[in-house]
């Protein structure tokens, strides 16, 4: 909530948002696809496989799974020794995402982004001259007055648009709400200067607990929106009895809530309700099924 608190005060007193100023956009032709009747309902599965034979030993148990990987074996064996109700896939997942261990002072700078299951986070760090190609401006469904409006015109990248006006198109033909995307693409040189802004009132310390640094945001990739439905402020909009729908019908079209608030150890944020992530279809119902995150999706030997 924090920083999206800042990020509005802050767009009200630049006017102009950086690194969205002049960038080449396609406008909205009004053409839509609506197939949400096509989509079929998701549902959750919190089975776990209890296939493996007990006989096994821990370690033969881990080599057979498909994502193990030899170089993390000593840390599989630590954390499943702390963790011994888990299964062995359990196990691997959660160490490939690092969450086993402390967060890095100074994250990994990733290669160039080249796929929608890029991670961005407090561990990989975006290349500062990094900005995604093919962007598109967003319809902003609201008026002046709405809060959301001081952030000015969004931008995504071209291949989650269309899967965002059918999201948008679902939910409002199936919950009766109006879907708002209140933010998207955020530049490395405007997520340095939310920082900045964050450090008039807090100090760097506080300030790293809230905001993402530059470069550890994945609203710079252009795959990330902030949504709202109606008239209600974004981070009250859990609280809408239809929530879970809303969640499933994202899924359908390729969003995930990316920060789930289980899964804080594995994403390094916080919970943010509102805040979503493309990464297509197939991966986001897959997440959406086994209640992951990217980080595990990922981390589960799913690479494009």
């Amino acid at each position: 909530m924090t920083e999206m608190l800042i990020v509005i005060g802050l767009a009200v007193v630049l006017i102009v948002l950086p690194g969205c100023q002049g960038k080449a956009s396609k406008e909205d032709n009004g053409t839509q696809n609506d197939n949400s009747s096509e989509k079929a309902t998701l549902k959750r599965s919190d089975d776990k496989d209890d296939s493996s034979t007990e006989s096994a030993s821990p370690e033969e148990q881990l080599e057979t799974v498909s994502f193990y990987d030899d170089g993390k074996k000593d840390r599989y064996a630590a954390y499943w020794k702390d963790n011994p109700n888990e299964s062995a896939e359990e196990v691997i997942s959660y160490v490939n995402t690092d969450a086993d261990e402390p967060l890095p002072d100074d994250p990994e700078e990733i290669s160039m982004p080249t796929t929608v299951l890029t991670i961005a986070n407090k561990r990989h760090a975006l290349p500062a001259d990094y900005e995604p190609k093919d962007m598109v401006r967003v319809p902003q469904p609201c008026s002046e007055s709405d809060f959301s409006c001081y952030l000015g015109d969004q931008f995504i990248q071209e291949v989650a648009y269309q899967p965002l006006n059918d999201w948008t198109d679902a939910v409002e033909a199936e919950l009766g709400h109006t879907l708002k995307t209140i933010a998207a693409y955020r530049s490395y040189s405007y997520q340095q200067s939310v920082f900045d802004y964050a450090l008039t009132s807090m100090s760097e310390e506080e300030a790293r607990k809230v905001i993402a640094m530059p470069g550890l945001s994945e609203h710079q990739l252009g795959l990330a929106v902030d949504v709202t439905v109606d008239d209600v402020r974004y981070d009250q909009l859990e609280s809408i009895s239809d929530y879970k729908v809303l969640l499933e019908i994202a899924a359908q079209y390729g969003f995930i809530l990316r920060y789930p608030a289980d899964k804080t150890a594995i994403t390094g944020y916080d919970h943010e309700s509102w805040h979503f992530r493309y990464v297509g279809e197939e991966a986001a119902q897959t997440i959406y099924q086994n209640n992951w995150t990217l980080e595990e999706y990922v981390g589960r030997g799913n690479r494009s």
